[in-house]
């Protein structure tokens, strides 16, 4: 039985993250030659944040062609990865590959070409009011280098707001949730506080529907009338997957 999904699409998950025959990202948002940057929100802790992120890169790659770098985020009490900024006046030279330039800007961070061919950038973070305003450097540096600049903001606490400053500074987010009540609340208040900020366009937020068992059931039915936006699309086949 397929998912009631009241205008939404499905994403299957195997082998890709592809949906029928629509794009991982709409042919609209990929025109010219733009650099975005597209957060990955995960409202709750049992979604496997990793899992997801690196097959939505590996797709975006393959759909694209263009340079794409999933930015991976880990909490730390000392020497994080950009504790002195960037200087924007840094520049790429034609000999020097993203990895030497980024190598030589970041310190403490690990940045490789996966085997999928995206680049995976992990960034030591330490949360508060300098990581709060070293955001937009960060990301301002990464467009330099990089077409499509992913952002995994999982289900950690202690980096709620630094979640938001990524989504608030994000051209595109998909907001990843589960079947639950709990998530369904946890999309309301989020939707709400970014819609507090008078230059938030919310039409940049995608609700993503993670589904286990409960394809077709009254109660999904039940959470998809009560969700505070339009489910855009639903991932299933993961139910191995969730924690």
């Amino acid at each position: 039985m397929r998912v009631p999904s009241l205008g939404a699409t499905e994403m299957n998950f195997e082998p890709t993250f592809e949906v029928e025959h629509r794009e991982v990202i709409p042919a609209t948002f990929r025109g010219a030659q733009r650099r975005h940057v597209v957060t990955l929100a995960f409202l709750s802790k049992p979604l496997p944040a990793a899992f997801i992120s690196e097959r939505f890169c590996k797709s975006l790659f393959t759909e694209t062609s263009a340079s794409v770098v999933l930015v991976r985020l880990q909490c730390c009490d000392s020497s994080p990865s950009f504790e002195n900024g960037f200087s924007d006046n840094a520049t790429v030279v034609d000999w020097a590959c993203s990895d030497m330039v980024l190598q030589g800007q970041l310190h403490q961070c690990s940045l490789e070409r996966t085997d999928a061919g995206f680049h995976l950038l992990t960034l030591k973070v330490r949360p508060g009011p300098a990581l709060h305003e070293r955001i937009s450097s960060l990301l301002s540096q990464l467009r330099r280098h990089f077409r499509y600049v992913v952002v995994e903001a999982d289900a950690d606490d202690t980096l709620t707001h630094s979640s938001r400053d990524f989504l608030a500074q994000s051209d595109m987010a998909y907001l990843f949730l589960q079947a639950t009540e709990a998530d369904v609340n946890r999309l309301d208040e989020l939707l709400r506080e970014l819609r507090g900020s008078s230059s938030t366009n919310d039409r940049r937020f995608k609700p993503v529907m993670v589904l286990g068992e409960e394809k077709g059931s009254a109660t999904l039915n039940t959470l998809l009338q009560r969700a505070p936006a339009p489910i855009e699309r639903f991932v299933h086949g993961l139910s191995g997957r969730l924690g």
